[in-house]
């Protein structure tokens, strides 16, 4: 996939001067996130580089700086892991063990996981390229148990003597049977399989010198035996001058981002405490740049991926950087055992914490109120559950039904739903009529808005019953030789009229005209049908009890429209 979401604006090399953000103070109130969302410093004096989570649900940093790995408890509990070594970074467990990529070698610490938290001895278990120019390595294990590891480049732009260097390699777990997995990737520090695909994902840096937007960074999904370019080429075909080479070879970015915002850790979403739409798509830290006259970068993005292709990114979490000063510089993005994203920050020294407190729907959330029917059908009652919708119940006092229950409002493909109810966990309401096929739900509730995907058809009746089980005593009430039977699904209904009494040409009478009642197994005469005067969405049909129905018995009642059958209740006739 050759996505590029920045424009490539010339191919001429453009002086840039060497200039970062200048620094100041941290203030949270300036990070921007979308509604719902929520930010707090989780820990603090953690050196702030790539991340990752125990079994145990303790979050493990890379102090690259101090040569440490610390260990975050809980939010505002911290200590220190394992010290001593050479610019930790990459970190991965596999079981209780955890191993960590240092700037030389990659190392394993046994039963990380014990309650004290005290390191043991390293084990070595390979070798890596080591030295200067990109100086941290990063390593992952794919869904084959392997380790996957990659070393940048020596340099800008240059051919390496090193054939590891500008590399993703892998080995085995024990660090034997080394190999170079992918060649071209010039500094490769995110490294995070998909939930889904099992591919491996990187971001990657590219070469500077070539003006404020050229190259374009990259995300790239590996792939055994390719080659992604560097140092002959970038993006969709570029080329770095003074490269000989086939670029049409090389394999092109799955989505390029804008020029020197320095891409880092990158992570897929996982957890169950977002909106459901965030599930699977990835969370790329953009470090920001150090060499563009306009800074750049300085943020988390969200990366559309859930279907294992990118799908363009989106802006998540900013405010850090403000004109040419930055308060903060996103290192990495990890899901937590609790659903909330932790991004660290190695500007500060601190990992982030953000959670959602929006309105969030159960995927599948929406169900009918009538036991038997479809549960989206135009007109139909239908309850939406999930959490956060509102902090006290209300209910509708008036008819027409609202279509705001103060702050809480329903669209279905933009049309307002009338609310019945409005609680923390649920929410009732009419499906709108005149919406068939696919749609979309959103529920707002003044703070975020959230959304499903529904199917939206048209339904057999459906009888309400006692108990809303479906079956059982019907939801029937008996007047004169009449009863008046209480459904939904019986299509798009004017209101309230005989039968008959409606234009020849209206949904009322082609109702009727379709719309047959049996009870105790006999032919009733629909006498009524159409909605009910006090109660959206409920369907009155008002059927004549045949002379020869068992009275004081349980018999079934069945309603019959368009030639599709509710479902079997009961009623006991007087």
């Amino acid at each position: 996939m050759r996505i590029l979401s920045m424009g490539l604006l010339a191919l001429a090399a453009i002086p840039v001067r060497a200039d970062r953000a200048a620094v100041r103070p941290l203030d949270l109130s300036e990070l921007e996130l979308p509604p719902g969302f929520e930010i707090s410093i989780y820990a603090r004096g953690v050196g702030g580089r790539l991340m990752t989570f125990s079994p145990t649900g303790v979050l493990f940093v890379a102090s690259s700086g101090n040569g440490r790995v610390m260990a975050a408890l809980e939010a505002g509990r911290v200590q220190t892991f394992a010290s001593g070594l050479r610019q930790p970074h990459g970190l991965a467990f596999r079981g209780n063990d955890l191993y960590v990529a240092e700037n030389h070698r990659i190392v394993v610490f046994r039963n990380a996981t014990h309650p004290s938290l005290s390191a043991g001895p390293p084990e070595q278990v390979a070798e890596l390229p080591g030295g200067g120019g990109h100086s941290t390595r990063t390593l992952v294990f794919d869904r084959d148990g392997k380790l996957i590891a990659t070393a940048g480049s020596t340099c800008n732009i240059c051919n390496e003597s090193d054939p590891r260097r500008a590399t993703a390699m892998r080995f085995n777990a024990d660090g034997s049977g080394m190999e170079i997995f992918s060649r071209g990737l010039r500094n490769s520090v995110g490294l995070a399989m998909h939930p889904v695909t099992g591919e491996i994902w990187a971001t990657d840096n590219g070469g500077d010198g070539l003006g404020e937007d050229l190259p374009p960074e990259e995300i790239n999904i590996l792939r055994a035996g390719l080659d992604y370019g560097w140092p002959r080429c970038y993006g969709d075909g570029g080329r770095y001058a003074g490269f000989s080479g086939d670029c049409a070879s090389t394999q092109p970015p799955e989505l390029g981002m804008q020029a020197h915002s320095a891409p880092l850790g990158l992570g897929f979403y996982t957890g169950d405490l977002f909106p459901a739409q965030y599930r699977n798509d990835a969370f790329v830290a953009l470090h920001g740049s150090w060499n563009r006259n306009q800074p750049t970068g300085y943020k988390v993005v969200r990366l559309r991926a859930s279907g294992g292709r990118a799908a363009g990114a989106e802006d998540f979490l900013t405010g850090f950087l403000r004109t040419t000063s930055a308060s903060g510089r996103p290192v990495d993005a990890v899901t937590g055992p609790d659903g909330a994203l932790y991004v660290s920050d190695d500007q500060n020294g601190v990992v982030y914490r953000i959670i959602y407190t929006g309105p969030r729907l159960n995927p599948g959330g929406l169900v009918s109120a009538a036991a038997a029917m479809a549960a989206a059908a135009p007109g139909a009652l239908v309850s939406l559950y999930g959490v956060n919708f509102r902090s006290q119940p209300l209910q509708a006092s008036s008819l027409p039904l609202p279509v705001n229950l103060e702050d809480v409002q329903v669209r279905v493909n933009g049309v307002p739903a009338p609310l019945l109810f409005a609680g923390p966990q649920q929410i009732n309401f009419q499906m709108p009529f005149g919406v068939l096929g696919a749609a979309q739900v959103a529920i707002t509730n003044g703070r975020a808005t959230d959304t499903l995907e529904v199917e939206v058809r048209r339904a057999a009746p459906a009888i309400f019953t006692r108990d809303t089980s479906g079956t059982g005593l019907g939801a029937i009430r008996q007047s004169g030789q009449t009863l008046e039977i209480y459904s939904t699904g019986l299509g798009e209904v004017d209101p309230p009229a005989a039968a008959g009494a409606a234009a020849p040409r209206s949904p009322l009478a082609r109702a009727v005209a379709n719309l047959t009642a049996t009870i105790d197994g006999l032919p009733a005469q629909v006498t009524f049908a159409g909605l009910t005067p006090d109660f959206a969405g409920l369907y009155q049909v008002n059927a004549v009890i045949p002379a020869g129905a068992r009275r004081g018995l349980r018999v079934n009642v069945i309603l019959t429209a368009g030639g599709a059958a509710s479902n079997t209740v009961e009623a006991v006739l007087q």
